[in-house]
């Protein structure tokens, strides 16, 4: 028998650059540790830098708050 996994729907994906936040709702998680934003290409989500998945609609500042909480 499998076991289905449930799969998380995160919202938003949080990008920390140089002291600024941005918040990017359009994007697909895929296979392998990849991500696509819009319609560009898939890269590896490391690439991105410092980022968190968040599972709801945030600030730039709860956001950040996330971030520091998972450092």
């Amino acid at each position: 028998m499998k076991i289905k996994k449930k799969k998380t729907q995160y919202k938003v994906l949080a990008v920390f650059r140089n002291g600024n936040v941005l918040l990017i709702k359009d994007f697909k998680l895929l296979p392998n540790r990849y991500v696509q934003i819009g319609s560009n290409e898939p890269f590896p989500i490391e690439d991105c830098g410092n980022w968190i998945l968040l599972k709801e609609d945030v600030t730039e500042e709860e956001a950040f708050q996330a971030f520091l909480k998972e450092i």
